[in-house]
């Protein structure tokens, strides 16, 4: 049951991070003018991450650390908690550069 869960997981993921693509290769942010549609995909996004913390399996650990790069503070938050909860030992570099994150949330997550 647990590698359905994680499967799902990774292929929802999968496709959330092919849709936020173009909004963050224009370097946009979630901010006032994020429409509905962005917004609830940076949300599933985070949530998904979230999950796949909990789960607590280190195949996911590979595309958390691409989440850690997102220019949405909710992604780079929740997958910096996931690899907390998985203590992701490969992790520890980038989640030290997090340290200095322009937003709070993020750096409190890291904690």
């Amino acid at each position: 049951m647990k590698r359905v869960i994680i499967l799902f997981s990774i292929m929802t993921l999968s496709c959330l991070f092919c849709c936020l693509l173009p909004a963050q290769a224009e370097n946009q942010p979630l901010n006032q003018n994020t429409s509905g549609d962005e917004y609830a995909k940076i949300l599933v996004c985070s949530q998904v991450f979230e999950a796949m913390g909990k789960i607590g399996n280190p195949e996911v650990i590979p595309i958390l650390l691409k989440g850690l790069k997102s220019k949405e503070f909710f992604i780079r938050a929740a997958a910096c908690g996931a690899l907390g909860r998985l203590k992701a030992k490969k992790a520890i570099p980038a989640l030290t550069m997090l340290t200095q994150d322009e937003n709070y949330l993020v750096r409190v997550a890291f904690t």
